[in-house]
């Protein structure tokens, strides 16, 4: 881009400003004073300048939309047609990817309502930044030929990374198969999709019935919806970055000019960023700016750790990390680690200059995750999620262990309670 190319752009796009700037110039030049023959030469350059390409406009009317474009007489690169370039060129302009899209197949499009799906996904975003403090973009929607039938697919980044199913003439049924089997309701299962939810389909004329009998059930609509948001908590790490966390403190200067300004002086904003997306992976809200922003001042001045500098921050978050996992009850059941794997842990940690990372023999990691998987079992059918209890320096590196195969159980450490928390061991896990 160069600047005088591009203000000339500018002046020679627009004729009537430069008729006015004529009137202006003679204006000038009737004021006693003023060198009038001057204005007046200035005046009738500028003028015939402006009368020529104001003759040399012409208007192109689109086809398929009417809508009428004026072109100018004069393209700064000096070619005429500027519109039919401007088009023939939109391929090459920056496109960058869709954050958020859903993929449908084409033979779906009449089995929900997009307005209704835009409700729904409304409130899935105001809870989920209630929930997490994290502003989520918009969706889009496109009905893809390509897809299986019947099937959906949701893109993060326009990669894809979770595939449904919708059937147009059935519902969702979230009842177990033992209930409707004893209530005589028709049903088929198929194979799991949804987090937390077996997949038991009954047909859409049995909606009144359900109504009637109590059995809850989810449309398409209500499905894709619920989907959408699982996908948006998982992933919402990936929807902070510098853009978003220069966001997050312009809105906190409004309110706390002098924080503002003492984080920007200890922190760089892209290290702020890594530390907001590790607390917002493991579901930890980032809503408490102010108490997020102070630990980071109190903690950014002695630790250059971005992961050191995370734990420190969760600590600060003491008290909504207690509530949040003791559902408010002040009680917390917790399995807890033997004191041999913490120290195994510990033994294999390395310290380099890029960071630290877990150097753990893949058999002992094995062994340690199966018995961690043996006795927690499935976390998401416990009324009541629990945690797994460890200490401060190695949670992360349990954390990350534990990351594929049981992402479900939060890992906390004792420095994230309060005192009033009264915790509720289910067992100490030998390995």
């Amino acid at each position: 881009s160069n600047v005088g190319r591009d203000v000339g752009a500018q002046i020679l796009s627009q004729p009537k400003a430069l008729l006015i700037g004529t009137a202006v110039m003679v204006g000038f030049g009737a004021i006693p004073g003023m060198p009038t023959v001057t204005f007046l030469i200035l005046g009738a350059a500028i003028g015939l300048l402006g009368y020529t390409l104001y003759k040399g406009e012409t208007q192109v009317v689109d086809a398929k939309t009417g809508q009428v474009t004026t072109v100018s007489a004069v393209d700064i690169s000096g070619k005429k047609d500027a519109p039919a370039k401007s088009k023939q060129g939109d391929a090459d302009n920056f496109q960058p990817t869709v954050p958020l899209m859903v993929d449908v197949n084409a033979d779906l499009e009449k089995v929900f309502s997009s307005d209704l799906l835009n409700d729904e996904l409304i409130k899935v975003r105001r809870a989920l930044y209630f929930d997490l403090g994290v502003v989520f973009p918009g969706l889009q929607l496109r009905f893809n030929d390509q897809l299986p039938p019947e099937s959906y697919s949701i893109l993060v980044g326009e990669i894809p990374v979770s595939q449904g199913r919708l059937r147009a003439d059935h519902l969702l049924v979230r009842e177990s198969v033992e209930n409707l089997s004893a209530m005589l309701i028709p049903f088929e299962t198929d194979k799991k999709f949804l987090p937390n939810l077996p997949t038991i389909w009954s047909p859409a004329h049995l909606k009144t019935s359900l109504v009637k009998a109590g059995i809850p059930f989810l449309e398409p609509t209500q499905m894709l919806s619920y989907h959408i948001a699982f996908v948006l908590r998982k992933h919402a790490a990936e929807f902070i970055g510098i853009q978003e966390t220069r966001a997050i403190l312009a809105e906190m200067e409004g309110k706390f000019a002098e924080l503002g300004k003492e984080i920007t002086r200890v922190m760089p904003i892209h290290k702020i960023a890594e530390i907001l997306q590790r607390l917002v992976s493991e579901e930890i809200s980032i809503r408490n700016v102010r108490t997020v922003m102070e630990a980071l001042v109190e903690w950014g001045q002695k630790e250059k750790d971005p992961v050191l500098l995370a734990e420190y921050v969760r600590m600060a978050l003491r008290r909504y990390i207690s509530h949040k996992y003791s559902a408010g009850q002040n009680m917390l059941p917790a399995y807890l680690l033997a004191p041999s794997i913490e120290d195994e842990l510990r033994a294999a940690i390395r310290q380099t200059s890029a960071g630290s990372y877990l150097a753990l023999d893949p058999s002992a990691s094995k062994r340690i995750t199966t018995a961690i998987k043996a006795a927690v079992g499935d976390p998401s059918l416990a009324t009541q999620r629990p945690v797994l209890l460890t200490s401060m320096d190695i949670r992360r590196y349990m954390r990350k262990l534990l990351e594929q195969d049981l992402a479900e159980l939060p890992v906390l450490s004792y420095q994230e309670l309060t005192q009033e928390i009264n915790i509720q061991p289910l067992a100490r896990i030998q390995a």
